[in-house]
């Protein structure tokens, strides 16, 4: 029989490089020189490398290119290829699945000289109408789940092999990825894979099995490299076992699969992905009815409801702001080389070259973007980390400022739904900012873009509650169980010693192969920071506030945080290069009546400066009325000494820092990492509250504190007279 294995290596877009140095050391680098070994010359293996990564590895490491050119070019190593930049195709547009493909095969061939036939699926997220732009782009094969094929019905013993799959008359081979290899290869014994792979041999000896999975899970996962490298070397037990079975079990790899075994029929495949992301995707939390390891051993499809891919842009709506963000650029790019092919012969050769230059420079950078990490959410990572979110709007932010270059984007108070709701939304640009506002949701500032530096400002993310918050609130729970049997046992009362030891056993338990079920604290006290946000956290987002509220109550979650007009839909107009942004609600004030008050703010945006004016109409006469417009930064990280809060006498303490600045008339925020500076100053006399945004998140390390963004509330006491009327005004500015 046969046993084809493949080996996915990834660092996302955005990634610090130091992280991805550890995973070169302690994974890309010893798995190719152990494979490499001359004791494994017969062992044969597919190695796909994301985009990213590789032209990481060409800037750091072009030895490793080297040495994956050499195994290649023997006919040990297959190099599979796939989309440049490791996006999830479903957020595509055709034009850009099939030109990331073809970019990514031409960059493989250039540098490693090899010939690319099939492609490793991102994050295996599939949808039938693929079929035609993959053939397009000369894939002849890719990988899937079995969950793919179990979901139309097919047992476990129909997928020893692969099928052919169509749409509109292109055809392609699909494999089934095996769901129980992946989960006992490199965590199960070698001799559980042995001997299921033997079953499988005397029921069929002209079976395939294929088994695809994360090359970082060989070493680079916590804990995992002493277990496949060190004193375990699980991984060279692995290759000594394959090579000792060689009379019966031969490995191949994907593309001999495909030439030497004929497919065990055609097949229609839903569209989803793994077990796992479609429980992820779903807009809901999907109650576990098994464990998913116990799942796996089960030939039975899967009863659980799916989760389609596309819905973490409703479930995460920062994700749909650089989806929207990267389709407008796409469509920009796609519009001037249609323009630039009509034009071409009235161009000098000089101007001609130098345009092709700027348009294909704009297509990589736009690809760079789309890179699939941040645009979604399951065990850990992904949306949650923002340094990945502001490597996305980067090479966003760069693609349009090469296009501009090409032809000016005229969009100063341009209009339209940018951001896909059905609502209309307003982009003001200047040639050093880009600001974005929805009237539809509290008239609020979305995103704010610094071109220079490509810094999103508004790259926030919101705090929602996650299935794996209930964890940490049992295991915090288990954990004072244990104390206070403990303190039983050590008083001498029953039910402790005994109970306590058990207990103790059961948390400590290591599960290498569990990494997304472990659970770690790296802070103490997050149960008390599992707080939750009703809206997004954006900027120009109006609010009347009660007379008890602080910045520590705001942390703390002990008044409401959501400002009061932040879910009210404004009327919006622009004029004479301003934006009216309107809308009428309810507020209280301090002597406690409810009072129907207008807000009316207008937006001007010259160079880097953003004027806004609020009018304050029908106000309470001689009662108290505390107002206020948050303001969220994003980009700007906390805790650290060269990020702080600064006014007019020095600094005031970093960016995580929870102030209340009174009598103010100025506040600024500065990262001198960055060389940028955000700086806020008010017509009228106010106090500034100031917070961090911080979640509570998964990572592959344990449960941690995330900062996101800066909270920033100029707020003003208002005691209006016989008008009922107030006008206020701040200017935003940001230096760089």
């Amino acid at each position: 029989m046969f046993l084809a294995l493949a080996f996915h290596n990834h660092q996302p877009v955005g990634n610090f490089d130091g992280t991805i140095e550890e995973c070169f050391q302690t994974s890309y680098c010893p798995f190719l020189e152990l494979i490499s070994r001359p004791e494994y010359a017969g062992l044969k293996v597919s190695i796909h490398n994301s985009g990213c990564l590789e032209e990481w590895l060409d800037r750091h490491h072009p030895e490793y290119l080297d040495q994956l050119a050499a195994l290649a070019r023997s006919g040990q190593v297959e190099v599979l290829g796939g989309p440049f930049q490791e996006p999830i195709l479903a957020m595509l547009p055709s034009r850009d699945r099939v030109g990331q493909i073809l970019t990514h095969t031409r960059w493989l061939e250039n540098r490693l000289g090899v010939r690319v036939r099939g492609m490793w699926m991102p994050e295996r997220v599939w949808e039938q109408s693929y079929v035609g732009d993959l053939t397009r782009a000369g894939m002849e094969f890719t990988i899937l789940d079995d969950f793919h094929f179990k979901k139309v019905g097919l047992p476990e013993e129909k997928l020893y092999g692969y099928y052919l799959t169509e749409d509109d008359g292109q055809t392609m081979a699909v494999y089934p990825d095996s769901e129980k290899l992946r989960y006992w290869i490199p965590f199960d014994s070698i001799d559980r894979s042995l001997n299921y792979l033997r079953e499988i041999q005397a029921q069929d000896p002209n079976a395939i099995l294929f088994c695809g999975d994360d090359g970082e899970k060989f070493g680079a996962w916590p804990k995992t490299f002493d277990h496949v490298y060190g004193e375990t070397q699980w991984l060279k037990h692995f290759f000594d076992a394959l090579a000792d079975n060689s009379d019966w079990l031969r490995t191949v790899t994907f593309s001999e699969a495909r030439d030497e075994c004929r497919p065990l029929g055609k097949i229609y495949l839903p569209d989803c992905s793994y077990r796992e992301m479609t429980e992820w995707a779903a807009l809901e939390e999907i109650p576990e009815e098994e464990d998913p390891q116990d799942a796996a051993q089960s030939s039975a499809p899967a009863a659980k409801p799916m989760g389609n891919w596309r819905n973490f842009k409703v479930k995460y709506p920062e994700t749909n702001e650089m989806y929207c963000r990267a389709l407008a650029v796409s469509r920009r790019l796609e519009a001037l080389q249609n323009r630039f092919q009509q034009e071409a012969r009235t161009l000098s050769e000089e101007e001609y070259c130098w345009k092709v230059q700027l348009l294909e420079s704009a297509r990589l950078e736009l690809y760079r973007g789309q890179c699939n990490c941040p645009y979604w959410h399951g065990a850990f990572g992904g949306v949650y980390l923002p340094h990945l979110r502001n490597g996305i709007f980067r090479h966003l932010i760069e693609a349009d400022r090469l296009l501009d270059r090409v032809a000016p984007n005229p969009v100063a108070g341009a209009f339209g739904d940018f951001n896909l709701d059905g609502e209309p939304e307003f982009r003001l640009e200047s040639d050093e900012l880009s600001a974005f506002f929805s009237p539809a949701a509290g008239g609020m500032m979305y995103e704010l873009d610094v071109r220079k530096t490509g810094l999103n400002l508004l790259a926030t993310l919101a705090r929602r509650p996650e299935p794996y918050h209930r964890k940490i609130v049992e295991a915090v729970e288990r954990k004072k169980k244990l104390e206070e049997k403990l303190a039983k046992a050590e008083a001498g009362e029953p039910g402790g010693t005994g109970e306590a030891a058990a207990a103790g056993t059961d948390a400590d338990a290591d599960d290498l192969g569990n990494i997304r079920d472990q659970v770690v604290f790296k802070q103490e006290g997050l149960e008390k920071r599992l707080l939750y946000d009703a809206v997004l956290r954006k900027s120009l987002q109006d609010g009347f506030y009660g007379p008890d509220v602080t910045p520590d109550s705001l942390y703390d979650g002990l008044v409401a945080a959501t400002p009061s007009f932040a879910q009210i839909p404004y009327t919006a107009s622009f004029r004479d290069g301003k934006l009216t942004l309107s809308a009428a609600g309810t507020a209280r004030s301090f002597e406690g009546n409810t009072h129907t008050i207008s807000v009316c703010k207008t937006v001007e945006l010259v160079g880097n400066e953003l004027k806004i004016t609020w009018r304050l109409a029908n106000l309470p006469r001689w009662q108290t009325i505390l107002f206020g417009s948050e303001f969220n930064f994003a980009g700007l990280p906390g805790h650290c000494e060269d990020r702080y809060f600064y006014d007019a006498g020095g600094k005031l303490g970093n960016l995580s820092s929870r102030l209340t600045t009174k009598a103010a008339t100025f506040l600024g925020l500065a990262d001198e990492w960055q060389k940028l500076c955000v700086e806020l100053e008010v017509s009228r006399i106010t106090d500034f509250w100031t917070l961090p945004v911080e979640t509570v998140s998964n990572s592959e390390g344990g449960y941690e504190l995330v900062h996101q963004s800066v909270c920033v509330i100029p707020h003003w006491y208002i005691r209006a007279e016989n008008d009922g009327e107030w006008v206020g005004e701040i200017r935003l500015r940001v230096k760089n």
